[in-house]
C-alpha cells in the first residue's frame, strides 16, 4: 500500500506541475534578491581624432577598464519585486495583476 502511495504520489501530472511552480517561484525570488548584489561590468572605448589647423594632428585613444556597481539604494523596487515573489510563492493561484 505504501508503495503505491508513494507511486501515486511521484507521478501524478498535478504535484509535478506543482512541484515545478514551487521551484521556478523560489529561484525567482533569489533572482529578485541579487538586485542587493554588486556587479563588475568590463568597459571599453576607442576614439579617432583626425583634426587639421596649424598643425596635422593624428591620435587614437582606446581605454579598457573594469567597473564595479554597488546598489546602495534602489528605491525599494528590489525589495517589491522580492516581497512579489514570495507572496506567489506563498499563494501561487492569487495573481497580483
Amino acid at each position: 500500500m505504501d508503495e503505491w502511495n508513494n507511486q501515486a504520489l511521484n507521478q501524478n501530472l498535478q504535484i509535478l506541475v506543482a512541484r515545478n511552480e514551487s521551484e521556478i517561484i523560489e529561484e525567482t525570488i533569489d533572482i529578485q534578491r541579487s538586485g542587493h548584489y554588486p556587479t563588475v561590468d568590463l568597459v571599453g572605448a576607442y576614439g579617432n581624432n583626425d583634426t587639421s589647423g596649424n598643425f596635422w594632428q593624428r591620435g587614437n585613444t582606446q581605454n579598457v577598464g573594469v567597473q564595479l556597481n554597488i546598489p546602495l539604494f534602489e528605491g525599494g523596487a528590489v525589495n517589491s519585486r522580492t516581497r512579489q515573489a514570495e507572496y506567489q510563492l506563498k499563494f501561487p493561484n492569487n495573481y497580483l495583476w
